[in-house]
């Protein structure tokens, strides 16, 4: 996975769009190598199951290196691209977006940031 992502971000680069453009990488669910006894997915909620990456890469339009502690949901992904995109949500849409927690100070709790802890489920 790490030398496609390298194949994709060095093609956007060599077409001078790699600063303009939003990348969104995420994962639905790890794997477990036997950490604790089992394979692949399904059999637990070890942290290697339920702890996935969820990255947003956009110079051109969001704060480089910002790490936010507090676990959000899949679901969020889309409300969050629709705010950098400048579009209306529609009606429909599920989930809150997270540019209150990427916008927000460090210290700050996540209410002074506008976000609404939601469980994870």
């Amino acid at each position: 996975m790490d030398a496609e992502i390298g194949r994709l971000l060095e093609n956007l680069k060599r077409n001078g769009l790699l600063e303009s453009t939003l990348i969104v990488f995420f994962s639905d669910h790890g794997e477990e190598f036997h950490e604790h006894g089992g394979v692949f997915h399904g059999q637990s909620v070890y942290g290697e199951l339920t702890d996935v990456p969820l990255f947003f890469y956009w110079p051109a339009g969001l704060p480089s290196g910002r790490v936010i502690p507090e676990t959000v949901r899949s679901i969020d992904i889309m409300p969050t691209v629709v705010e950098l995109s400048g579009l209306p949500a529609p009606a429909e849409m599920q989930g809150q977006s997270l540019m209150p927690l990427i916008n927000g100070a460090q210290g700050e709790t996540e209410a002074d940031q506008g976000w609404r802890p939601e469980a994870a489920v």
